[in-house]
C-alpha cells in the first residue's frame, strides 16, 4: 500500500510539472514555445493515465484484502502466543 501512496504522489508531482511548464510556455512567446507546450501536454496526459491506472490498482488492491496484508507483517508472532503470554502447544511440538 506504501508504493501506492509514492506511485501517486509522484504522478501528482509529474502533473503539477507539466501544468507549470504548460502555463509559463504559454505566457512566453519566441521559438521553443510550441515544443515546450507539446512537451508539457505529453507530460500531463502521461501523468493522467498513470495516476488513474495507479487508483485503480490501489482500489482492486483494497477490495481484494490485501492491503492488510502490507500492514499485517508482524501479526504472525501475534498470533502465535494465546493471550497471558503463553505459547500455543502446537507451537512447541514445531520446534
Amino acid at each position: 500500500m506504501f508504493m501506492f501512496h509514492v506511485a501517486l504522489s509522484l504522478g501528482l508531482i509529474a502533473l503539477t510539472a507539466g501544468s507549470a511548464l504548460y502555463v509559463f510556455s504559454s505566457e512566453c512567446k519566441g521559438k521553443g514555445t510550441c515544443f515546450a507546450q507539446a512537451v508539457a501536454i505529453l507530460v500531463i496526459l502521461v501523468s493522467l493515465i498513470s495516476s488513474a491506472c495507479t487508483i485503480y490498482c490501489g482500489i482492486k488492491f483494497c477490495q481484494e484484502g490485501n492491503a492488510m496484508m502490507c500492514m499485517g507483517h508482524g501479526m504472525k508472532m501475534q498470533d502465535n502466543a494465546m493471550p497471558g503470554g503463553k505459547v500455543k502447544a502446537e507451537d512447541t511440538k514445531r520446534q
